[in-house]
C-alpha cells in the first residue's frame, strides 16, 4: 500500500516522490544499507565538514535525519494507536543548535541512525492496514499514518543525494 500523492502536504511531496515501491519495511531496509554503507567509510574530519559558511556539517545533517525519524516515527505512532490530540512541528534549526554533535564521534552518530532507523522498521512491520489509513493532525496538517514512514525514507534519500552531491 502507498499514500497517493495528493493525501500529502504539498511541502512534503518531493519526499514521497523520491521513493520508489510500495514496500515500505523493504525500501526503509534498503536506504538504511545505502545510508550505512556512505556514512562508514567517513571519518571524523568529514563529519565536522560544512560545505559553506552557515551550512550544516555532516555530523549535524546526520543528526537532524535521526531527529526527523523520532519525529516521524512518533507521529506515525500516535495515530496509529487512536491518540487524540494535535501533534506540534518542529524547528529543525532550533533543534540542530541544542542537539552539538562537533564533539559526538561519527562512529557513534552513526550507530545512533543504525538503532533509530531499526526502531522505524520494526514500527510499521507489524502495522495494519486500518492502522495505517488513520488520519491525525500534525504540524497543523491532516496526514495519514500511512504516508509517515515514506517521508522518513524520502526524508533520508533527500539528505543523502545532499551529500553525495555537496559534502564529498
Amino acid at each position: 500500500m502507498r499514500p497517493e500523492i495528493e493525501d500529502v502536504p504539498k511541502f512534503y511531496r518531493p519526499y514521497l516522490e523520491a521513493v520508489k515501491g510500495d514496500d515500505i519495511v523493504d525500501i526503509l531496509s534498503k536506504a538504511k544499507s545505502t545510508t550505512l554503507e556512505l556514512l562508514s567509510g567517513l571519518t571524523e574530519e568529514n563529519g565536522n565538514y560544512a560545505y559553506a559558511e552557515g551550512k550544516w556539517t555532516i555530523k549535524e545533517l546526520l543528526q537532524h535525519i535521526i531527529d526527523s525519524e523520532v519525529v516521524f516515527g512518533y507521529r506515525a505512532l500516535w495515530i496509529m494507536r487512536g491518540a487524540k490530540g494535535d501533534l506540534l512541528g518542529f524547528d529543525q534549526d532550533d533543534w540542530v543548535i541544542e542537539a552539538p554533535v562537533q564533539d559526538i564521534d561519527m562512529n557513534a552518530l552513526i550507530d545512533k541512525y543504525s538503532k533509530t532507523r531499526d526502531w522505524v522498521i520494526s514500527l510499521f512491520t507489524n502495522a495494519t492496514d486500518a492502522q495505517l489509513l488513520r488520519i491525525g493532525t500534525a504540524n497543523g496538517y491532516p496526514i495519514k499514518a500511512l504516508i509517515l514512514p515514506y517521508l522518513i525514507a524520502g526524508h533520508n534519500l533527500h539528505h543523502i543525494k545532499i551529500i553525495k552531491e555537496r559534502y564529498l
